[in-house]
């Protein structure tokens, strides 16, 4: 067990057979569906990082923080009516024919 918060990562040794057969399998894979996966050098993350990079690629607390902001802007709505409101409408209107009242 390692101090500091960091994880151990295991390594396994492979054999050149296994390298070919998942480079094989890897493009056949990649033409059959057009898709390329682009492999990143593996790292140690701490604890610390592994939990930051969780909540930023966390969907469900993005759809919960735009509830929440959802829900802010249904209260300030409702409070802006509430407040007095003040409507004018102006019309004009004449005839087209005079008219004769004698």
């Amino acid at each position: 067990m390692s101090l500091g918060g960091e994880i151990p990562i295991k390594t396994h040794k492979i054999g050149w057979w296994q390298v070919a057969l998942l480079g094989l399998a890897g493009f056949v894979s990649c033409t059959a569906r057009a898709e390329v996966v682009i492999v990143a050098p593996e790292r140690v993350l701490t604890l610390d990082q592994a939990l930051d990079i969780a909540l930023q690629r966390n969907r469900s607390l993005e759809n919960a923080d735009m509830e929440v902001d959802k829900a802010a802007d249904s209260v300030k709505a409702a409070r802006t009516r509430q407040l007095p409101r003040l409507d004018l409408n102006l019309s004009e209107s004449y005839n087209l024919t005079p008219q004769s009242y004698t």
